[in-house]
């Protein structure tokens, strides 16, 4: 299982697996030494755990993220240049990727005996943790800007958790949190948890081709560091390949 966290950017490494950001300001990630990983042979509908020897945490209990369809996408061939095929991560759970990341969040804050989990998220982060705290028997706090419309706070709040509406710099807000002296484990956008849950759909992708993948990936995502990581993870295999 992969415990050391490793800044992408830079390149230092920490032992502590509570923290969260390098000492230079960027994210971290859980260092994975890939050299003896084999693909696994466990029925698909182990989902995303079929990957947990590269994960920090061995199992969770809860609804279980994967494996999502890889669908060829021939009619946009030429647009994209390329021979294309999407992801279908709306049939996750909770209908998104996110929940990737809050499977392995959420399990490690039962692992470690934690009462509650958080993120700060006004869409579909927000709703995939709380669904998931709910699964676990997690107390869940949701942190989301003041002026989210009732609408979106109505399909967060399906699952119970405690939603704080902060008015304010909602990017501040995110950083904050990590901060807090609190006994609420957050599982943010690239907080280490949430990146190793979602670098399982690379891990899917390149278990589902034949051949080495190819030299460039496109992941379309309003979370830049999901397309870092996928690269990254598309980069591993072929020098395992």
């Amino acid at each position: 299982m992969a415990r050391r966290l490793r800044c992408y950017d830079c390149g230092n490494a920490y032992d502590c697996k509570d923290r969260t950001r390098c000492s230079c300001g960027e994210p971290l990630w859980f260092d994975v030494d890939a050299a003896g990983f084999e693909w696994p042979n466990e029925p698909r509908s182990a989902g995303m755990w079929r990957y947990r020897d590269v994960l920090p945490v061995r199992n969770g209990d809860g609804p279980v993220p994967g494996p999502t369809p890889l669908v060829r996408a021939d009619r946009l061939d030429e647009y994209a240049g390329c021979r294309l095929s999407l992801k279908h991560e709306g049939v996750n759970p909770t209908g998104s990727f996110k929940d990737r990341g809050t499977a392995v969040g959420v399990a490690a804050a039962v692992d470690a005996g934690d009462e509650w989990i958080g993120t700060v998220s006004h869409g579909n982060m927000a709703l995939s943790t709380s669904a998931y705290a709910a699964a676990a028997g997690l107390d869940c706090a949701v942190f989301v800007p003041a002026d989210t419309p009732p609408e979106r706070l109505k399909l967060i709040a399906r699952h119970d958790p405690c939603i704080f509406r902060v008015d304010g710099d909602y990017g501040q807000l995110y950083a904050d949190t990590l901060d807090l002296d609190t006994e609420v484990t957050f599982v943010n956008s690239d907080t280490p948890l949430r990146v190793a849950g979602q670098k399982t759909i690379a891990y899917e992708i390149s278990n589902a081709r034949p051949r080495p993948p190819p030299t460039r990936s496109r992941s379309q995502s309003a979370v830049a560091a999901t397309r870092a990581r996928f690269g990254r993870r598309c980069a591993n295999s072929r020098r395992r390949a």
